[in-house]
């Protein structure tokens, strides 16, 4: 659905009956000690520039110390949006510590010279 959103620049895309703000709210109450709800909600408020929001719910994720390959991704991306770098690779090597072979993690952080060994 947050793909949808951002696909259409709207809040509430062709067929939702909710905002996406509303069904993550819905999430975060039905499950949340859920990691992976919590870096998903982290990135969608980091991509629309709200900070502090977004590190609350990276900070609860983060919180729950998973070590699910999804929450780190989403957590790196979501870092990166808000420019928080340090973060953002701390969590994308974390991401490939646990198996993520995509690179584009790699490449984005690369490319903003923020990868380092």
């Amino acid at each position: 659905m947050e793909d949808l959103a951002i696909k259409h620049k709207s809040d509430t895309p062709p067929g939702a009956q909710l905002r996406i703000h509303c069904y993550f709210q819905r999430a975060v109450r039905f499950t949340p000690e859920d990691p992976l709800v919590r870096s998903l909600y982290g990135y969608y408020y980091a991509r629309r520039e709200k900070k502090e929001e977004a590190m609350a719910q990276l900070a609860k994720a983060e919180a729950l110390n998973s070590g699910i390959i999804d929450v780190a991704v989403y957590s790196a991306f979501a870092y990166f949006e808000i420019k928080e770098f340090d973060k953002s690779l701390a969590a994308a090597k974390q991401a490939y510590t646990l198996g993520y072979q995509l690179p584009g993690l790699r490449n984005k952080l690369e490319r903003a010279g923020k990868w380092h060994d």
